[in-house]
């Protein structure tokens, strides 16, 4: 069953035929949508939103991601699935996130030259030579000397960046704090 949180406070799921979706509020409510009871009209329109909405989530990457590692995510997605391939990319789990988009990728282009697309071919050799999931794959390489460097520098910017955006000085706030 797959179960997303929306705002934390309602949750759905789909049933193992994938043809009921139940939804449920944080405080015990619960309805729902049976899929052969909508309107021809209505379903078209979910399976267009539904598809729209998983070809446009792959351009959610984080923040340092370029305009071209977004548009090469929605590429890698949309061809994957007008090639009648499966709804999660290969090796992928229901519901998880693809980590290579973000930082990831980011620390793949640092250190090698990698855009996106050859930083998910590594991350596939890698977890078919391995036998590894998706999620290992990425530990892995996060694990390596050089991208783990690489990554520490991006959480380093990343953090540095969020902290100059508050206005914030750490020692008059804690002058202030402190009563001195």
């Amino acid at each position: 069953m797959a179960v997303k949180n929306l705002e934390r406070a309602i949750t759905f799921e789909t049933n193992e035929e994938g043809d009921v979706l139940t939804f449920r509020s944080a405080y015990g409510a619960v309805t729902r949508i049976a899929l052969d009871k909508l309107s021809p009209e209505a379903r078209r329109a979910g399976l267009a939103f539904g598809v729209a909405r998983k070809v446009t989530n792959a351009a959610a990457l984080d923040a340092g991601a370029s305009i071209e590692d977004k548009w090469e995510a929605v590429l890698a997605v949309a061809e994957r699935l007008q090639a009648g391939g499966e709804w999660n990319a290969p090796g992928k789990a229901k519901g998880e996130r693809g980590a290579t988009g973000g930082m990831l990728a980011e620390a793949f282009r640092r250190v090698y030259g990698d855009d996106v697309a050859r930083t998910e071919a590594t991350l596939a050799r890698t977890m078919e030579k391995k036998g590894l999931t998706r999620a290992k794959a990425v530990a892995f390489w996060s694990g390596t000397d050089k991208i783990a460097e690489a990554l520490a520098a991006i959480k380093i910017e990343r953090a540095t960046k969020a902290a100059a955006g508050t206005g914030l000085n750490a020692d008059e706030e804690l002058a202030a704090m402190r009563g001195d």
